[in-house]
């Protein structure tokens, strides 16, 4: 158990070393290795992916959608686990926060 968690955080080190933070669907789909149609579903029907947390429309019509690669393969990584997954994403929103403090604090 600690060797695959261990592992999952050096995919996700490795991920987030090599590819950006937000994808558009077509790269989400070759990261992760599911189809489109799947993750739709998993998005909007199963409400496995939040909206904000795992996925953002980028514009008003809902065309396109970009997907958090950081949370998408964690989430692939800990589908077993969802504690380990709500772990991971409240780590990530305790960042995300402190970086906006930190950009606050810069522009000053």
């Amino acid at each position: 158990m600690v060797k695959n968690q261990q592992d999952s955080r050096d995919q996700r080190k490795l991920v987030a070393e090599l590819t950006p933070a937000w994808v558009k669907t077509a790269d989400a789909v070759k990261l992760i290795g599911l189809s489109p149609s799947c993750l739709k579903n998993y998005r909007l029907k199963q409400g496995y992916l939040i909206e904000g947390i795992h996925w953002v429309y980028t514009n008003s019509g809902h065309r396109m959608i970009l997907y958090n690669v950081e949370l998408l393969c964690d989430w692939v990584a800990n589908r077993a686990s969802p504690e380990q997954h709500l772990r991971t994403i409240e780590a990530y929103l305790v960042a995300q926060s402190k970086q906006a403090t930190q950009g606050r604090h810069k522009k000053r």
